[in-house]
């Protein structure tokens, strides 16, 4: 998933951020990007997920 916003860059004027943004909604969390999150499912079938998994774990260049 990509999400794209057009909007203008921020830009400092006499010491002063304009055009300032934040990705997430939570001010209390003060916008930072280490309180960011997404989630993401994956479903597999057939012993697919252990295969995978023993791949990567082993170091092994996966395809």
């Amino acid at each position: 998933m990509r999400l794209v916003y057009k909007i203008a860059p921020p830009v400092l004027q006499n010491g002063v951020v304009k055009n300032a943004f934040a990705v997430d909604g939570f001010p209390e969390q003060l916008h930072k990007s280490a309180t960011d999150h997404d989630d993401f499912i994956s479903v597999t079938t057939g012993g697919l997920a252990n295969k995978i998994a023993n791949c990567i774990n082993t170091g092994k260049q996966c395809r």
